[in-house]
């Protein structure tokens, strides 16, 4: 499975990962962890965004 760290300042994604053990350390007060699915239909519809977040 792929994830996209996404700022929250912007809604812009800045690193994608494949490896979960680096999603525990993502500082959830900057970032938001979304699956690669949910970000790519997130960018026809900004407001998934506010809504899926995995962590």
């Amino acid at each position: 499975m792929s994830w996209i760290i996404v700022r929250l300042s912007d809604g812009k994604g800045v690193y994608e990962t494949w490896n979960a053990s680096i999603l525990e350390k993502v500082n959830t007060e900057k970032y938001k962890v979304l699956t690669a699915l949910d970000y790519l239909c997130g960018l026809n519809e900004p407001d998934l965004f506010n809504h899926r977040a995995v962590k």
